[in-house]
């Protein structure tokens, strides 16, 4: 091979060099350091991809703030996250320590959680998660479409009978949005918005007879009331925003709105 063609061939090769090494490099600069994820020593950071979450607990003034250790610091707001959302009422996280490990069965880094995992009427008497309260006052969800494996009673005789928001419960179990009935429990319980698009009766009606009656006992004069109906149809949508304050697209004039269909 003369020099001519042999400088050629050097030329070729770096050329080529230039294209393919660099793909054998990595692609991001730290992707060969790791986050400790030991139990004493663990900072994996949720916030980095759940940040607007992070922010939301963070400014949080109501319930689960001491589920973490208490306070507004980045540690235990991440610790608050697995208590939450690696709570051992689900199973078995992936989990390791630097020298052992152990694989996820029901879930690898976090499980979607229904509140009632928490916040169940328990074997004895208390929630599965040890200080948070039990719900109760709703029946336990069994319906013809869905049914729910935690136990919205509260252990006596009387569960759910009064509850005006029973079948909302229901609806919220058999939707598959979120897990079993979060949906209810977050429309009541948190600051997300709510529009609903309610359909209304719009008049009560019954008939009233007159009554005249002699007897041993005298005359007696009375109504009888028969045949109570609701008619009329009146659609209304309430939205309720964030800080709770609701509002209503068509009843400025209610009561005394009409006409009505029929």
């Amino acid at each position: 091979m003369n020099g001519g063609k042999l400088a050629l061939l050097m030329v070729t090769l770096a050329a080529m060099g230039t294209l393919v090494l660099p793909s054998t490099t990595s692609l991001f600069l730290g992707q060969h350091m790791w986050y400790n994820i030991s139990g004493t020593g663990n900072n994996l950071p949720c916030e980095k991809c759940h940040a607007d979450v992070f922010a939301e607990f963070k400014n949080n003034p109501g319930a689960h703030k001491t589920i973490g250790g208490g306070t507004d610091t980045v540690e235990h707001i991440r610790a608050a996250c697995g208590e939450c959302h690696r709570t051992s009422v689900v199973g078995t996280f992936a989990s390791g320590d630097g020298t052992s490990a152990t694989p996820g069965q029901e879930a690898h880094a976090a499980a979607t959680i229904a509140c009632m995992a928490c916040h169940e009427f328990g074997p004895n008497g208390n929630a599965p998660y040890s200080g948070a309260p039990v719900a109760g006052g709703f029946d336990n969800v069994t319906t013809d479409t869905a049914s729910s494996p935690y136990n919205y009673d509260n252990g006596d005789t009387t569960y759910g009978t009064k509850e005006a928001h029973q079948t909302f419960i229901e609806r919220a179990v058999e939707d598959k949005t979120l897990i079993d009935s979060n949906e209810a429990c977050i429309a009541c319980h948190t600051y997300v918005p709510v529009k609903i698009n309610w359909t209304h009766k719009v008049s009560l009606e019954f008939n009233c007879t007159y009554e005249y009656n002699t007897g041993t006992s005298g005359v007696t004069t009375h109504y009888n009331v028969t045949n109570w109906t609701v008619n009329g149809t009146r659609y209304t949508t309430v939205f309720g925003n964030t800080t709770g304050n609701g509002s209503v697209n068509d009843a400025s004039n209610w009561p005394g709105w009409y006409p009505y269909s029929w």
